[in-house]
């Protein structure tokens, strides 16, 4: 990732020296030139960014079960607080959405043989993305939703760091704890349940409810597990 950020500096400071360049073109169009020369997508060891790296992103990421990262800070808001949720849950949506986005990548990491055998066509298996860039990508979003938790407070990023903790337990092979039958709901009911409440009660500085806590992570656990 360094590496890769130094030549993103490169490119940018060839094309700025350029006065020619800056002379003749506008600001929007030296700005394309550098996005295009740079190829942001390219940084993750993705080819051209076109329509089918978009997708490939997307199959690495899995976002659309995001659905239940966004519904379950939501319906925690409004069992602690009886009310809707102001625009101060959104650091809390996207801080979560990242490191749920982080913990589908390496979730795929992970599985790289299983899915060469049963899921061929997945971007890691297929050869689309590399083993060690998805594990860069994986880092990315993890350390982008550490970043993003401080926008609420110390007691959240405390939550999104054990967010990240448990999700690194369950994928970490000599552990094996993600095989184990228990393994899935109980991963389900902590990054989709009690870590969103606790989360809300972060943010609004109500107490925590032992009784709603349990209700609310078995909840989500039956849900996050039917999720496939």
């Amino acid at each position: 990732l360094a590496r890769n950020g130094f030549s993103v500096l490169a490119v940018c400071s060839k094309k700025i020296d350029d006065k020619s360049l800056l002379q003749n073109k506008n600001i929007e169009t030296l700005l394309k030139e550098v996005i295009f020369q740079v190829n942001l997508v390219g940084l993750f060891g993705l080819k051209d960014s076109t329509r089918s790296d978009v997708k490939d992103f997307i199959a690495l990421t899995a976002p659309q079960y995001l659905v239940i990262t966004i519904l379950s800070p939501i319906a925690a808001h409004i069992v602690v607080t009886h009310s809707f949720p102001s625009t101060t849950i959104i650091p809390i949506i996207i801080s979560l959405s990242f490191a749920a986005l982080g913990f589908n990548t390496m979730n795929m990491v992970v599985d790289e043989r299983i899915d060469s055998v049963n899921k061929p066509l997945r971007p890691i298996p297929s050869g689309k993305i590399t083993r060690e860039n998805a594990t860069n990508i994986g880092v990315l979003l993890y350390v982008l939703a550490i970043t993003l938790s401080f926008l609420v407070n110390e007691t959240f990023a405390l939550l999104v760091i054990g967010f990240i903790i448990i999700a690194t337990i369950y994928n970490f092979p000599r552990i094996n704890f993600r095989k184990k039958w228990w393994a899935v709901n109980t991963t389900g009911m902590l990054l989709y349940g009690a870590i969103p409440f606790l989360s809300i009660n972060a943010l609004t500085k109500q107490p925590v409810s032992i009784p709603l806590l349990l209700f609310f992570s078995l909840m989500f656990a039956l849900i996050s597990s039917s999720k496939d």
